[in-house]
């Protein structure tokens, strides 16, 4: 009777511990997101064509997480990002260490209006826009940055006299704003940065007379973490930031959501 009593107990504990087995197994990282020696493959950025995306891991170079574009309502890649509506002609260079493009100049086409920079060049993402890309562009109003750009350069738009509408495509991932990045846009009144900004740099926005709307995805808190360089905002409007819970004027003055 005592061996009778075990047997289903025993054969309890297995089954449990198998079923532990295969939930600590089935619940990990997926086997084309692992190397040959079991290490996790890494990459910061995927790589595209015109029909799918994937990315390359930095450790071993193995090709990982592949899969065709889905599309959204505005054309880009759920996934990746990856559109292929875009301005062409524009001039880039490749950043070996990270194998990802900097977006330098506006081409041979100086007198363009409107510049949509793609997600991806030649495959590969396009992380920066470099310095002085657009410097002294008068003619041009209008430009949309990619979700994949995490930086704009010293004196990016210096001087871009015309330069009415600023827009963040997608989710994105700007960190850092160059000094003098957006001096003298004395159109540019309204623009909205993600809350993964964390630096401004010194006269970013200076003369730029007529800013007075800045959203910023992140909290109040958030915005007064944000390291601003001398003179950031120096001759703008009387601007107001509009964060998630609530809004700070040009002077510093917080006014949170709650009427706290």
């Amino acid at each position: 009777m005592k061996h009778k009593f075990l047997t289903p107990i025993f054969a309890l504990s297995a089954a449990l511990c198998l079923c532990l087995g295969l939930a600590a197994c089935g619940g990990g990282t997926p086997e084309d997101e692992k190397g040959a020696d079991g290490h996790f493959h890494t990459a910061e950025t995927f790589r595209v064509d015109d029909s799918g995306h994937w990315k390359v891991c930095t450790i071993c170079g193995e090709k990982f997480s592949a899969g065709k574009h889905t599309f959204d309502a505005e054309n880009a890649c759920e996934t990746c990002g990856y559109s292929d509506v875009y301005t062409r002609g524009l001039s880039y260079q490749l950043d070996e260490a990270s194998d990802t493009y900097t977006l330098s100049g506006i081409g041979d086409d100086r007198d363009r209006t409107e510049v949509v920079i793609p997600n991806y060049y030649e495959g590969k993402a396009v992380t920066s826009i470099g310095a002085e890309a657009f410097d002294g562009r008068t003619p041009l109003a209008s430009v949309v940055i990619p979700a994949n750009v995490t930086s704009i350069g010293y004196r990016a738009f210096y001087g871009c006299t015309s330069l009415a509408s600023l827009t963040f495509g997608g989710k994105s991932k700007l960190t850092s704003i160059g000094n003098y990045a957006f001096c003298h846009c004395k159109l540019l009144q309204k623009i909205a940065l993600p809350a993964d900004v964390s630096a401004i740099g010194e006269n970013a926005f200076d003369w730029c007379a007529a800013l007075t709307e800045i959203d910023f995805a992140g909290t109040t808190a958030d915005w007064l973490k944000v390291e601003k360089g001398d003179s950031w905002d120096n001759e703008t409007g009387n601007y107001v930031i509009t964060c998630t819970d609530g809004t700070i004027d040009k002077s510093g003055n917080v006014t949170h959501s709650d009427g706290q």
